[in-house]
């Protein structure tokens, strides 16, 4: 048997779409806000979407910033347990 070259197109993709696996993997984790709440109305599963996406993201910003300054990456459940604290220390007027 010998093997198949992988045509140029499967090759950049490979190349390009690394952030878009990993937004993918954290989005269809367990900390999914859209995959908690059902609904009928299609304007409320377009936001929890939008948010989840909102959150995946600012996730990677995080953890490759971190990376960049050389610290120890956050942990998933991590980062959303320091997002919610900060956000609940808000104070409202």
């Amino acid at each position: 048997m010998r093997p198949v070259p992988a045509p140029e197109l499967v090759r950049d993709y490979h190349r390009w779409m690394g952030g878009v696996d990993i937004h993918d993997q954290l989005r269809m984790q367990r900390y999914s806000i859209q995959g908690c709440y059902k609904s009928r109305k299609y304007y409320k599963t377009l936001f929890l979407g939008l948010l989840d996406m909102a959150l995946v993201i600012a996730f990677i910003v995080f953890r490759h910033h971190r990376n960049v300054n050389n610290q120890r990456p956050a942990k998933h459940f991590a980062f959303f347990e320091t997002l919610v604290e900060q956000l609940l220390a808000i104070d409202s007027p």
